[in-house]
Formats: C-alpha cells, sequence, structure tokens
C-alpha cells in the first residue's frame, strides 16, 4: 500500500537535504490548477519512452480518458519499459477514479527513475484530494527530489502550507515555482496577498507588479490592479495607487478604495461621492462608513459623523478602529459615558487582536501544530471573523484529523448556516 510503507520514497526523503520541516491559507488564486500547456520536461533528447510519457501526463491533464484508455490497450512497442507503461495504467485508473489501484501502481512505478518524478508527483495530487495531506506533502517533496525542474510539486506544496498558515514555506515554494515558470501570474500574485497580509507592503507591491507583466485574463488583471492600489496605499503613495484603483472593477471595495486615495491626495468631495456610490451597492459597507464619519468629522460635522460610526459599530460590532473613533466622537460631544463603554471594548478587541497576531507568527514557526490552528480559530470566532475561523479549525483537522476540539468546533457551523460572516 502506498499510505504507511514508502519504501524508496520514504528513504528518498529522510536523506534529502531539500526537505522543508521547520519554517524557513487558494482558491482565489487556483493555485493549485497545473499550467496544462507546458510540455513535460525531459533531460536528453526525447525518445519513444519520453514521448508516451508525455502523452500519458499531458492526457492525465487534459482530463482526456479516451487518449489514455488507448494508451493503455496498444500493443506497446518492445522498447518501452514497464513502468512507463505502468504510469499510464496508474493515470488512467486515477481518471477513472480508481485511485487505491491508481495509487499502488504509481508506487511501483515510483521505483524506477525514469518515472518517478511523474509517479510521485501525481500520486501527490490523488493523496492530497483523498485528505491524506501528509502523505501527500511526502510524495510532492520526493518528486522535488528526483526532477528539480518540476514545477507542480511547489505549486501543491505552496498551496498546502498556504492553507495551514506556514507562510514562511509557501513564499520557498513559490519562489520556486516563479523561477521555473516565469510566466505564470499565480505564485507572484500569491506572494503578493501573503505579504501584504504580514503589511509588508512594500515587498507585495513589487510581487503585484512581476503578476501584471505576465499574461493575464481581463477579469483577474483588475482584481491585481486593486491588490496593488491597496499596498500601495498602505506605503504612502496614493498618487500612483489612484492609476491603479482606476483601472479595477467598480465594486464596492474598490469604490471605497478609490475614496480612500481622493481622499490622501485631498480631494474630499470626489471621495465622498465614491464612498456614497460604494454603499449604494453595500449598504452595510465597513470602509465606506468609515470614510464618510472621518470627511463629516473634518469638516466639523460630529453628529453626521456619529451615526455613519454607530451604523458601522451596529454591523461590524468586532472593529476596533470604528470603536477608537467611536469613543473619540463621543468624547468630543461630551459624552463620557459613551465614550468610556467605547474604551472598555476597544481594550477588549485590542488584546484579542493582540493574541490572534502572536499565535499567527506562533503558527508560521511551528507549521505542524494543529493545536495552535484551533486556537486561532478560538480568536478569531471571539473577533467575530467566522469565516476566518472556519478556515483554522479545518488547517487544524489538515494536520491532524483526529483533533475532537476542532471537529466539535467546525461541526458547530455545519449544524447552524447562519453562523458565517455576513
Amino acid at each position: 500500500m502506498w499510505r504507511g510503507t514508502w519504501g524508496i520514497i520514504g528513504a528518498v526523503v529522510a536523506a534529502s537535504t531539500l526537505l522543508i520541516g521547520a519554517v524557513a491559507l487558494v482558491g482565489v488564486l487556483a493555485l493549485r490548477q497545473p499550467s496544462t500547456a507546458l510540455p513535460v520536461q525531459h533531460d536528453a533528447a526525447p525518445n519513444r519512452s519520453d514521448d508516451l510519457i508525455d502523452r500519458a501526463v499531458s492526457a492525465y491533464r487534459q482530463d482526456d480518458r479516451e487518449s489514455l484508455r488507448r494508451l493503455v490497450e496498444a500493443d506497446p512497442p518492445s522498447d518501452i519499459p514497464p513502468e512507463v507503461l505502468a504510469l499510464a495504467r496508474g493515470l488512467y485508473g486515477a481518471l477513472e477514479n480508481r485511485v487505491a489501484e491508481a495509487l499502488d501502481i504509481l508506487h511501483a512505478a515510483a521505483q524506477h527513475p525514469s518515472v518517478r518524478p511523474y509517479a510521485l508527483e501525481i500520486a501527490g495530487e490523488l493523496l492530497y484530494q483523498q485528505g491524506d495531506f501528509r502523505s501527500a506533502e511526502e510524495a510532492f517533496k520526493a518528486a522535488i527530489i528526483a526532477d528539480p525542474t518540476m514545477a507542480e510539486p511547489h505549486r501543491w506544496l505552496a498551496a498546502w502550507y498556504y492553507d495551514v498558515g506556514a507562510m514562511d514555506n509557501a513564499l520557498l515554494h513559490l519562489d520556486h515555482l516563479a523561477r521555473l515558470q516565469p510566466d505564470d501570474f499565480r505564485p507572484w500574485r500569491m506572494r503578493g496577498l501573503i505579504l501584504a497580509d504580514f503589511e509588508r507592503h512594500a515587498e507585495a507591491a513589487q510581487a503585484y507588479r512581476r503578476a501584471l507583466q505576465c499574461p493575464l485574463p481581463p477579469q483577474v488583471a483588475a482584481e491585481i490592479h486593486a491588490e496593488l492600489a491597496h499596498s500601495l496605499l498602505a506605503i504612502r503613495d496614493p498618487e500612483e495607487a489612484l492609476k491603479h484603483v482606476e483601472q479595477a472593477q467598480p465594486t464596492a471595495d474598490n469604490l471605497a478604495l478609490h475614496a480612500d486615495c481622493l481622499l490622501a491626495l485631498g480631494q474630499t468631495g470626489a471621495a465622498q461621492e465614491k464612498a456614497r456610490r460604494a454603499l449604494e451597492l453595500q449598504p452595510t459597507h465597513l470602509r465606506s462608513l468609515m470614510l464618510l464619519a472621518e470627511m463629516a468629522r473634518q469638516q466639523g460635522d460630529l453628529d453626521q459623523a456619529r451615526r455613519y460610526l454607530e451604523k458601522a459599530a451596529e454591523y461590524h460590532p468586532h472593529e476596533f478602529d470604528t470603536r477608537f473613533h467611536l469613543m473619540t466622537v463621543y468624547s468630543a460631544l461630551g459624552e463620557e459615558e459613551r465614550a468610556r463603554e467605547q474604551q472598555q471594548e476597544m481594550e477588549r478587541l485590542r488584546e484579542l487582536r493582540t493574541r490572534f497576531t502572536e499565535l499567527h507568527h506562533a503558527s508560521m514557526r511551528d507549521p505542524s501544530s494543529a493545536d495552535l490552528r484551533y486556537e486561532l480559530g478560538q480568536v478569531a470566532e471571539q473577533l467575530g471573523k467566522l469565516d476566518l475561523a472556519i478556515d483554522w479549525y479545518r488547517a487544524a483537522l489538515a494536520l491532524d484529523p483526529s483533533h475532537s476540539a476542532a471537529q466539535e468546533a467546525l461541526g458547530r457551523f455545519v449544524t447552524d448556516p447562519s453562523s458565517t460572516s455576513p
């Protein structure tokens, strides 16, 4: 069986200096989706075995069962090694959803150097899809050892480490992937998102700019322009940020970002117009309410600022900044009791945010700890970030499927569909 008794695969992984066991969240980027147009790489001039491997892997990537079936059922040329034919049979079994059989065939085929990288990489995909993440991780690492020029294992490992919050490991594999496939925007974009999440916005902006140099679908390009604008605004370059947000779709988030840029450039009237348009699209939009409150306060209309902030607190009760600005406005209006109430809630949220940051950094230092990820889920719940809490509970279970506390916590969301973020 593939699981548990790895044979040569385990030995290769254990001996390798390429292992990443310690510190050195994908759907949006479809990072796990392979680049089907890229050919299989061979070390020497292609021969008939290389051609069959190329055809088999390409058919598998394109979900072409008929081509794989013909390869498997055809009379093989006498000079084709049996392990090459075994690879084709394993891939065909995988497409036919005979996963256990396919894994056994791929495990046997992986003993042979000529097909080892492909057998390991595709076995890793199957194991990942079956929820056996640890075995998948081993298979992908072994595939990289067998062929350091293979991109797909890096793609899957980057996505896996992102999902479980091991961001340093994710960044390392994204760097490898970007070198191997420099025209693929996805590793650059994911790198930008990770760096922006840790407020390393200057580096994030560099990554986004590099992504924009790649061939891009128009919708994706518009999304990356908005992400770049956010990082540029964070490093106090509103003029450059404005150029990019103008190329983004006019969603509520992007209209509010547009308003942020205009306000930073002193164009208050235009900023108000953009923020109001955002509220027309999404009446509970937090950033737009906050911007309109700030502009009202700057214009001396504290009552209007109060109304916007009270709406923001009603719709988003766990936001620290909302509480802080409400406290300030209540104090300016002489409502000291209400100001003290906001200060108490603000301090509670500050403690939770500090704890979340500490746990997040600890999870990066310990990429295998399910307990840390469970606790991150708990704090995220207390902060009202329910979708984020679900992600962390799932990350805990990915690392330890028997983690009973994470199972129970996630079960509460499954049984209560209303328990999700708006």
